[in-house]
């Protein structure tokens, strides 16, 4: 075992670590800490991102009314107090006694992710990331600096949270606890633990069944009462469905206050039931 190239949880992989990513779960992050799996390749959009950074600084000076002489690249930095934490800030603002006013972190997001962000906040991971840096560097403020799709600029302050920043550092800590142990991660029902169970256990070595032990038990009870609620959902949808076939008759279907059901024939005259929820009124 051997633990990653930089030896800490930084503020790219925390919302991993703590399994808040929509990219990758714990046990990606350890596999890779422990030596178990390689780095991610660098993304090649990656590096249009770094070399848009610079653009994107003095586009937010110019909108911010700063002085763009004042930021200076970020290098990597512990926590003064927890060195499992770490992180690589983009920019930091630093005020004429040379003390931290604040960071800025630059996000070049392509138009196929640009879906993800909120109209006036930021995803879950990129709010971990910026409060995990401001937590380990002490700094009052985060502001992502934003280009969405090639047209949408903006900048979005994320005021420190010490709350939210300690919650982070423990998930770290738990996290890192894992890596310097040598032990996996709790397990979840991701496909990366699935993928992780079956390289480790490829083949069979006995086909007689052994006694069940309480752990069995538990978990062997929670999956047949999880499998039992599945046939009664899909039973009930099922009956729900036929309901709606029935109402709808030789109409197209119905709009809701916050869905919309509709039940359309494709060209070979098959009929196709679909209920889908309304995001906004003028779905």
């Amino acid at each position: 075992m051997r633990n990653g190239p930089d030896g800490f949880v930084g503020a790219s992989e925390i919302a991993a670590a703590i399994g808040v990513s929509r990219w990758s779960r714990p046990i990606d992050l350890w596999l890779t800490k422990t030596g178990r799996a390689d780095p991610e390749p660098e993304n090649p959009r990656a590096k249009i991102g770094l070399r848009a950074e610079e653009t994107m600084l003095r586009w937010y000076a110019e909108d911010t009314g700063q002085d763009v002489a004042t930021f200076v690249r970020g290098s990597s930095v512990r926590h003064p107090e927890h060195p499992f934490a770490g992180c690589t800030p983009d920019f930091l603002r630093i005020g004429k006694d040379g003390e931290l006013l604040g960071l800025a972190q630059m996000k070049c997001v392509g138009a196929r992710m640009a879906i993800f962000w909120p109209d006036d906040a930021t995803p879950a991971d990129i709010e971990c990331q910026c409060q995990y840096e401001a937590e380990v560097t002490g700094a009052p403020f985060v502001d992502v600096v934003a280009w969405l799709g090639g047209t949408d600029f903006r900048i979005i302050t994320l005021e420190r949270d010490r709350e939210f920043g300690d919650m982070l550092l423990r998930g770290a800590e738990s996290f890192w606890k894992c890596v310097r142990d040598d032990m996996p991660p709790p397990i979840d029902g991701s496909e990366s633990w699935r993928k992780y169970l079956q390289a480790r256990y490829p083949v069979v070595e006995k086909e007689e069944l052994d006694p069940a032990h309480d752990d069995v038990d538990r978990w062997a009870h929670e999956s047949l009462r999880s499998r039992e609620r599945i046939e009664e959902l899909e039973a009930d949808q099922e009956a729900a469905d036929n309901r709606l076939r029935a109402l709808i008759g030789e109409r197209h279907g119905f709009i809701g206050a916050d869905y919309v059901v509709t039940w359309s024939a494709d060209k070979n005259g098959k009929r196709s039931l679909r209920v889908k929820r309304r995001k906004n009124p003028n779905d």
